[in-house]
């Protein structure tokens, strides 16, 4: 059995598939955490820690199936689960601020429609004192036909 097997090519190929990174990487600025800018901090890096891991994921996925060593498909399945996690929880952070900024937008408009009713109720209030609306009131009645009546005795009725 002569197999031909061109073992410079194998070498090769495998010494590009496991080429290593030694530069290191450039450190970013220290970002100074405050209250005002927390919520940010935190979704930037949950959402690096993410993509990150995306990546992570992507690159080992292939290696760990490949071998079927039980120790790295279990640490496969952890990164899997910690990778999960981070998404659901940047998840319910942009729906927790979308269901925040929805109540903000409907108390605004409701403000502004108890603003629109007052000013109505306003536009027809009727804006004179009680002399002045007595006056209109009493205005309007033309003087009527006075007609006096006598009172009738009991005594005069039956004559």
């Amino acid at each position: 059995m002569d197999v031909d097997i061109p073992t410079g090519d194998l070498i090769a190929q495998l010494r590009q598939e496991l080429t290593v990174n030694e530069s290191p990487k450039e450190k970013t600025a220290a970002i100074q955490v405050t209250e005002q800018n927390a919520a940010d901090f935190v979704l930037g890096c949950s959402a690096t820690l993410a993509q990150n891991a995306m990546t992570a994921m992507d690159e080992i996925g292939a290696t760990v199936t490949a071998t079927g060593d039980p120790e790295q498909i279990g640490a496969y399945a952890e990164l899997i689960k910690a990778t999960t996690s981070a998404l659901e929880t940047i998840n319910k952070i942009v729906i927790t601020n979308k269901k925040v900024k929805g109540s903000i937008d409907v108390k605004k408009l409701e403000l502004e429609g108890k603003k629109e009713l007052q000013i109505e109720e306003h536009k027809h209030a009727l804006r004179a004192s009680r002399e002045e609306v007595l006056k209109m009131m009493f205005a309007d009645i033309k003087e009527a036909e006075v007609i006096e009546t006598l009172p009738v005795d009991s005594e005069n009725r039956s004559s």
